[in-house]
């Protein structure tokens, strides 16, 4: 592993804000009695005094916490460390929550008589040392990461409305939100935020911009935009309002639709191209009022459904997707660390509003969790074809503890899900085997990736004229292989249907 960065003291400080001991000792509550693995106390404590020892020995963190400056006292710290580290590390009988507690004063202490580190630093790190004990998909959410996580999780939040990136190391709008307060006040895709509240945004993360431009509904934030156009700062005073997160994509922006997309691909053979970037609560109904689109225009012969880059999001929402399809039989199940079945989702025939609508599934590497019970479990029932390339193999499933007064989160993993036929399509380290394949692989390098994700991106910006670049172009110029390929199985499965209603018709001059 490369050795740990050392962070600088406005990092740190935004880090520690609200932390304290109760999300801690939650932390390794909730780890030692939840978690799939059945970790106890002892492993947790290893790995968080381990952590704690290694950041103390990062260099420059004396740049944030000068009394690290004086060696001998750093040096009696760590010594201290190493100590409690073997001795947990040989200890062989069950620790209690009284040994845990009493285990970390002795730290607590130690710290304050010598380097006099501010508690928060040492709570946040064994805390983050003792996640790092668990799967790459648990973790705690801390008070400065709270707003960020509800926002991926309930699909809307309070802000202005714009979809920004870091390039070139500059906070630059890619897309005004349709219908939002930046769309309306005129804020342009190239647009660079040079201040948000007359605060200079160099070196800030994505995620500390979206904090700073994010708020209550109704407060204001004033952005200082920097427009090629223009040889002045602009200043754009907004009020934030609601955002919804629209997670349904279409083929090409056509504003004067009901749902703001045109999703035919392929209009003379009616085929549908549905994306969906991840599984929010509207999801599923998001998804009907692209079909109710199509429907109502020109009729569906066959859908492309694409979940590439799908990271997932919420379990029962992508259940509900595949019900849509699938009318019987079971769609997921859940297991523990036995192999115990603790959950079955049936379908429900009265849900199941699309069954004969052929369809072709997107899947790549990046397509991971809700989206790979998707793809997993159509292709299971035999309900869609599958293209691309292998799926990213997380299959496990996460519940989320409020701490702290719902001020912090921990989200643990504590069952695994089957598929339908009852595969296990986890990752796990040393496997051969995971995630969900294609039935029709078609491989794309990575530079072939990036271009086809740049010129897409390009493709969704909200303009006001309709000058902007084709989707189109992503298959006639070869962009996106793995579309083209989508592409032709769903104009082959137009006709296999077509011929299928024909042959099901009596010929009117045969006699039974």
């Amino acid at each position: 592993d490369p050795p740990p960065v050392a962070l600088d003291a406005e990092t740190w400080q935004k880090r520690l804000t609200d932390v304290n001991l109760p999300i801690l000792t939650s932390a390794l509550r909730n780890s030692a009695m939840q978690h799939y693995s059945g970790v106890g106390y002892r492993e947790l404590m290893v790995t968080a005094v381990g952590s704690l020892k290694a950041t103390l020995l990062t260099p420059g963190l004396e740049e944030a916490f000068p009394s690290l400056l004086d060696q001998p006292t750093k040096a009696a710290c760590i010594d201290y460390l190493t100590i409690v580290h073997n001795n947990l590390r040989q200890r062989r009988d069950r620790m209690t929550n009284a040994d845990v507690a009493t285990t970390l004063q002795r730290i607590f202490d130690q710290n304050e008589k010598t380097i006099k580190l501010p508690q928060e630093v040492i709570i946040y790190e064994l805390t983050e040392g003792a996640m790092s004990r668990l799967d790459p998909f648990s973790a705690v959410i801390w008070p400065y990461e709270v707003d960020q996580f509800n926002r991926s999780t309930s699909g809307m939040f309070f802000g202005v409305g714009v979809q920004i990136s870091l390039t070139n190391n500059q906070l630059t709008v890619v897309t005004p939100l349709p219908d939002s307060p930046a769309h309306h006040a005129g804020v342009k895709p190239g647009d660079i935020i040079m201040t948000v509240n007359g605060k200079a945004t160099t070196n800030w993360t994505l995620d500390w911009a979206v904090k700073e431009i994010t708020g209550p509904a109704g407060s204001r934030v004033t952005l200082g935009i920097q427009r090629k156009s223009e040889k002045d700062l602009l200043t754009f005073n907004l009020e934030r309002s609601r955002i919804q997160i629209h997670s349904v994509r279409g083929w090409q922006r056509a504003s004067k639709t009901p749902t703001g997309w045109d999703y035919y691909i392929d209009p003379k053979n009616k085929v549908g191209y549905i994306r969906i970037s991840q599984f929010i609560p509207r999801t599923p109904a998001d998804f009907d009022a692209a079909i109710n689109q199509m429907e109502a225009e020109h009729g569906l012969n066959a859908l492309i459904l694409d979940l590439r880059f799908n990271p997932g999001g919420l379990m029962r929402r992508s259940v509900e997707l595949v019900n849509r399809f699938v009318s019987k039989g079971t769609l997921l199940s859940t297991v523990d660390s036995t192999d115990r079945t603790t959950s079955l989702y049936p379908a429900k025939a009265h849900l199941t509003h699309y069954p004969r609508i052929p369809l072709v599934v997107m899947i790549n590497q990046g397509s991971a969790s809700a989206a790979e019970i998707v793809a997993g479990a159509l292709q299971d029932h035999q309900a869609g074809i599958l293209v691309g390339s292998r799926s990213f193999g997380k299959g496990s499933v996460q519940d989320v503890y409020p701490m702290f007064g719902n001020r912090a989160q921990m989200k643990i993993t504590t069952l695994h899900y089957k598929l339908p036929l009852g595969r296990i399509i986890h990752r796990e380290p040393g496997e051969a085997q995971w995630g969900v394949d294609p039935d029709v692989p078609i491989k794309m390098t990575d530079q072939e990736v990036a271009d086809a994700i740049e010129y897409r991106r390009d493709v969704d910006v909200v303009r006001e004229k309709a000058d902007g670049p084709k989707p189109q172009k992503l298959i006639e110029d070869g962009l996106d292989l793995q579309l083209e390929a989508a592409l032709l199985l769903a104009r082959i499965q137009t006709v296999v249907e077509a011929q299928n209603n024909l042959a099901k018709r009596r010929d009117p001059f045969d006699t039974p």
